[in-house]
């Protein structure tokens, strides 16, 4: 049975809000492996180390997706410092 606070917004950005209730469905196994790959691309760069040419385009795709979320919470966190 579902809470008044399951149902809350845990997070609200770009135009879409996710509750509590709902991240429970989104924090797969699927999502953890690609957080993974993220951070050790952060860590050491691209996996064969031949450029984007020389990955898959799945990952370059996974890349550039947490990419642009790194970017927007940067940006995000610059606007809320200069205020």
């Amino acid at each position: 049975m579902s809470s008044w606070y399951d149902n809350q917004p845990l997070l609200v950005r770009t135009g879409f809000s996710i509750t509590r209730k709902q991240m429970k469905e989104l924090l797969t196994a699927d999502l953890w492996d690609a957080v993974r790959l993220w951070s050790d691309y952060k860590k050491f760069g691209l996996f064969h180390g031949e450029g984007p040419a020389g990955e898959n385009a799945e990952y370059i795709m996974l890349i550039r997706a947490f990419e642009s979320e790194y970017d927007e919470v940067v940006a995000e966190a610059s606007r809320t410092e200069s205020r």
